[in-house]
């Protein structure tokens, strides 16, 4: 997909509530869903078409939803979304396998009003203008000079920017809505230097707490003005780098930043973090052991984890951001969070995947370490048959992928973030998975 250049480029983080496992076992075991879409759209049209991509045993069986969009064809592979309202919606799809393995994909898209303008600064030439990340048939492209002098652009996607004023374009959007949107180009940046704008945040929080603390990093000459908004979010300090964000109400929510240079650059940043109840309960699968379930991705003093089977026995479990699965049932965590609120988190964890018993025991076909992990990850082979390998993220995304050409293999990870991922390695009908933290 194709993105804007230099419009209000926006870094999207997108953690929705992934299943969390680590799996020795038969492909039949494995699934994992991604949702596949536009990232911008235009409201008040018939909206983008998205699709799912499974993996898995077919025929899948397919359930969107979403509390804001409309969406046709809830129940296949391929619907079509709108939504009348502009703004970000969140959709949501829920795929089982024919083994009856489960998967949840959860991705974000942009609506904007039918006419919209758009501010946006540019410090060199060549730059351009483009149209939104959406389907769109250009019926022309116009600008108008700050001494409105109006000359015809080529009818492409992006047109080059030939100076400050307003850059109009009239298209068709889906065959059925036509659209007008302005962009309004200004060059302030000085000397010709740039700017960006970034967010560094965590992706998951508690709700009705003190929230998290969200850092802005910035390029471009000092000192920096910042400006941070979000419709749902309260932001404790709207004007430093750092501020603290929180909400009362669940779900994803999103956030926004623009930083002024000394140069009056601007740029903009935006990202999303998803907040759960103190209260929350979690259910997710293990197919054999070991395992583990973890506190959320946020910073949470551990007070206490207990585990209760199917006799209703509870033991307590050691102190630590993870703990291992002993079993089937409830394991339940009680935490205090940025130091002033406690939450209890229960993961009601079941072994349904294929029918494969915990008391099976399994010779690993390879080991992976450190985890967790920062710079690099070493897969190292017990067998003799070379295969490949495949990094994804905790919501089933893939990210990298390899052959393994030795006995062991090293896979770097320095521009990987923060967070839960999944490596799978594949030797002929056979897949190992490993769940890793960074």
């Amino acid at each position: 997909m194709k993105e804007p250049q230099n419009l209000m480029h926006m870094n999207r983080m997108f953690y929705p509530i992934c299943l969390c496992f680590a799996i020795t076992a038969q492909i039949k075991a494995q699934c994992f869903s991604s949702i596949q879409g536009p990232t911008q759209a235009v409201s008040n049209c018939s909206g983008p078409q998205f699709s799912v991509l499974s993996s898995g045993s077919g025929p899948y069986q397919y359930l969107w939803t979403s509390p804001t969009l409309n969406i046709s064809s809830s129940t296949a592979a391929i619907p079509y979304v709108s939504a009348s309202t502009p703004g970000w919606h969140t959709l949501s799809v829920l795929v089982v396998d024919s083994s009856n393995c489960t998967s949840v994909a959860t991705d974000s898209i942009q609506f904007f009003p039918p006419v919209t303008t758009f501010t946006q600064t540019y410090c060199t030439l060549p730059d351009s203008v483009c149209i939104l990340d959406c389907p769109m048939m250009v019926q022309s492209w116009s600008y108008t000079d700050n001494q409105n002098n109006t000359i015809n652009l080529p009818l492409n996607d992006c047109v080059g920017i030939v100076g400050p004023g307003s850059y109009k374009v009239i298209g068709v959007y889906n065959m059925n809505c036509t659209a007008l949107h302005t962009y309004l180009v200004s060059q302030d940046c000085g000397s010709g230097s740039g700017c960006t704008a970034n967010i560094q945040a965590p992706s998951q929080a508690v709700s009705n707490c003190t929230g998290p603390q969200v850092t802005a990093t910035a390029s471009g000459p000092g000192p920096y003005q910042y400006f941070w908004t979000s419709p749902t979010l309260n932001i404790m300090s709207p004007n430093s780098a750092v501020t603290t964000i929180s909400t009362n109400s669940p779900g994803w929510h999103i956030i926004n930043l623009i930083v002024v240079d000394a140069n009056n650059c601007s740029a903009s940043a935006t990202d999303s973090i998803q907040f759960f109840p103190p209260v929350a309960t979690f259910t997710q699968t293990y197919c054999t052991l070991p395992d583990s379930v973890c506190i959320l991705d946020c910073p949470m003093i551990v007070q206490g984890w207990t585990y209760t089977g199917n006799q209703n026995n509870t033991i307590n479990l050691p102190l630590n951001d993870c703990v291992g699965i002993v079993g089937p049932g409830s394991y339940k965590v009680m935490g205090i969070y940025n130091m002033n609120c406690t939450a209890q988190h229960t993961y009601l964890v079941t072994e349904d995947c294929g029918g494969m018993g915990i008391s099976e025991s399994f010779e690993p076909d390879f080991t992976v370490f450190p985890n967790p992990f920062s710079e690099k990850i070493s897969l190292r082979q017990h067998i003799p048959v070379f295969g490949t390998w495949k990094l994804f993220d905790s919501c089933g995304r893939l990210l990298f992928e390899g052959q393994i050409k030795g006995e062991q293999e090293e896979i770097n990870t320095t521009e990987v973030s923060s967070g839960l991922y999944i490596l799978q390695a594949f030797y002929g009908e056979r897949i190992s998975s490993y769940r890793l933290i960074k």
